[in-house]
């Protein structure tokens, strides 16, 4: 197939750093990953970069805070930085009435830990919040590499009697350890736009700063010696700012790679038009597209009937329900023939916040990236490529992929799904104010 190969080609061309099978671990609860971060901080002796959306003043986030204040004051030289979105350490949650924000935390443990120097970073991607974040996930601890989706808080902790179920990858691997610390060296420290957030001296934040950041970061990727036309276990870095950048091209590459199987996972259903198009497109060729959501219940911005702390930002999950079912409607002939799947998860009170790639137990893509028009174009994401041309991952892939469809539900059509009319009346009514007005469009960009 010439469609086919002219993609696969240029998978083919990404530079590769060598992978040993044994050297990933699979974890498959937020709990296990929990216990591997403490461990990990605990064993650590020469670096600590911790790399993520935010890092809340909760009881985890004080548990893994203080755990690596204690490993730095047993190791002086073991080099620690925390990195963070900016806007997001200014504000408290949503719904949360509290005072004290993030950075007030974080100025505070430091001021009890003056003889530790641990800095809190703070980055602005953008000059607002809404226009594009921080999203780059990973931790990197000596030569090992702990990616998932996952932030610091309770929820993904799971310290509550309820989690935010995500992705979790241990990694060893010098070298993709070292090219994740040189990017964070070389782009963001160095950055102008860069806050301390854990002392007195917070600067101003400077537009014309974030403008240039921003404007480096849509053509800085990860650079490292790998291996072209490597033909065993390999893991490519990727990283993208803007709508041209490195990591969406390849996402659209892997897409038409495929031969027989596709299957995406994301929490926040807003595809992008480019990739809707695309998969259109391998349909036809007779590939078989498995589609994982989240049920707009399992959204972290649900919040139930009960609850009367509504804000507008709690009709997000309803959007994204209504985006599914039009694209069913749209695409209901290819779920009639089973070409596509169309898969919803729900798991009592936890939320979703997986998102990837699986390419025919070939390629395997663990992403920051939720796949919606807000990533592709907006936030800083990255993600680690596997590639896996002897299939040595298949079965931990297929423990995973398993574990994630014990909780899904098949939606053969799109009248399974409920429609506006169904909703609670301040969604309803705030959904057909939007819409009269158009406003649906701009928030879709946005969210």
């Amino acid at each position: 197939m010439k469609i086919n190969n002219y993609y696969k080609q240029y998978l083919t061309k990404l530079l590769k750093i060598p992978q040993s099978s044994s050297k990933i671990k699979l974890l498959f609860s937020p709990t296990d990953f929990n216990k591997e971060l403490i461990y990990s901080i605990n064993k650590a002796r020469c670096r600590i970069y911790i790399v993520l959306l935010y890092f809340d003043c909760d009881r985890s986030g004080r548990l893994i805070l203080d755990t690596l204040y204690k490993a730095k004051k047993n190791y002086y030289n073991l080099d620690i930085i925390i990195i963070v979105d900016l806007h997001r350490a200014k504000r408290n949650r949503l719904g949360n009435i509290d005072t004290v924000t993030n950075i007030d935390w974080y100025y505070y443990i430091a001021q009890i830990n003056s003889d530790i120097e641990i800095p809190i970073y703070g980055i602005p991607i953008s000059n607002k919040e809404y226009l594009g974040v921080f999203h780059l996930k990973g931790f990197i601890i000596d030569n090992k590499v702990i990616y998932s989706g996952a932030n610091i808080n309770d929820v993904y902790l799971n310290k509550l009697n309820y989690c935010r179920y995500d992705r979790y990858r241990i990694i060893k691997n010098k070298l993709l350890a070292d090219t994740l610390v040189n990017y964070i060296n070389q782009y963001l420290l160095t950055a102008k736009a860069i806050n301390r957030l854990n002392n007195i001296n917070n600067k101003k934040i400077i537009i014309n700063n974030i403008y240039k950041l921003r404007k480096t970061l849509r053509t800085a990727n990860y650079h490292y010696l790998g291996t072209i036309n490597y033909n065993k276990l390999s893991i490519i870095p990727l990283i993208g700012l803007g709508k041209f950048n490195l990591l969406n091209k390849t996402i659209y590459h892997l897409i038409y790679s495929a031969k027989k199987r596709i299957i995406l996972c994301t929490p926040y259903f807003n595809i992008p038009n480019i990739l809707f198009n695309s998969i259109v497109d391998v349909l036809n060729l007779g590939i078989t597209v498995e589609i994982i959501v989240s049920d707009k219940t399992a959204n972290d911005f649900y919040v139930s009937k009960k609850n009367n702390n509504f804000h507008i930002m709690n009709i997000i999950p309803y959007l994204y329900e209504i985006n599914l079912r039009n694209i069913m409607i749209r695409l209901q002939n290819y779920i009639n023939h089973g070409y596509l799947v169309i898969k919803v998860w729900k798991n009592q009170c936890n939320s979703f916040h997986m998102k990837g790639i699986w390419i025919d137990n070939e390629w395997c893509m663990l992403t920051s990236n939720n796949f919606n028009m807000r990533s592709w174009r907006l936030d800083l994401e990255n993600a680690l490529l596997i590639y896996d041309p002897q299939q040595s991952l298949t079965k931990e892939n297929n423990i995973e992929l398993n574990n994630i469809n014990n909780y899904t539900k098949l939606i053969k059509h799109y009248n399974d799904i409920q429609i506006i009319s169904d909703y609670p009346s301040k969604v309803r009514n705030l959904i057909n104010k939007i819409q009269k007005i158009n406003l649906d469009k701009i928030i879709k960009f946005l969210i």
